[in-house]
């Protein structure tokens, strides 16, 4: 918060005038409160309504901020209310395999492609969970993040470039059964 001035108005009333510094484009912005006096009182009482609209001005911009553990909870009650219980019921444990990898305390804007490798690895690459199993994680963890770029805390979802691999095994498994087809 910058400097407080005072304009008077035709009417006879003030407006107070504080500039502050938008941090996402770094350009000066003004916020404005009108009373009917100039008192020091005024003055006081101006400040922190002017405060107070600053500081809401810059609270989506702090949301960048949000933890893995914030974001979870936050989009998880949104996700129940849009899909069928079936859906939401499995998805705490999908979120267990998760987060042993991203804690809550984890910064969403963090969370990069190798983080979420490391994770399916973990799962299936190297792991003994199944493919399919698997894939529904990564697409869950994916809505999630979708979930946080409409709400302006990350600016790309990391998810949808990370690929889930078959198993040579599995491959070997699967030609098997389609020749005794």
């Amino acid at each position: 918060m910058l400097k407080v001035w005072v304009e008077q108005t035709k009417d006879g009333r003030f407006k107070f005038i504080e500039r502050y510094v938008d941090p996402y484009t770094e350009k000066t912005r003004k916020k404005s409160t009108t009373l009917t006096s100039n008192s020091p009182q005024a003055w006081k009482k101006a400040q922190k309504i002017l405060d107070k609209k600053i500081k809401e001005a810059l609270e989506n911009y702090n949301k960048s901020d949000i933890t893995f553990g914030e974001l979870y909870k936050e989009w998880y009650e949104y996700y129940k209310q849009h899909v069928k219980r079936t859906s939401f019921l499995k998805v705490p444990m999908m979120m267990k395999h998760v987060s042993k990898h991203i804690s809550d305390d984890t910064i969403v804007r963090n969370i990069d492609e190798k983080l979420i490798n490391k994770i399916i690895e973990d799962m299936y690459t190297f792991g003994d969970l199944s493919l399919n199993y698997t894939k529904q994680t990564k697409t869950t963890l994916s809505v999630m993040l979708n979930y946080a770029i409409d709400r302006k805390y990350i600016q790309r979802n990391p998810a949808l470039t990370v690929k889930i691999h078959q198993k040579k095994v599995e491959e070997e498994k699967r030609r098997l059964t389609m020749d005794k087809k």
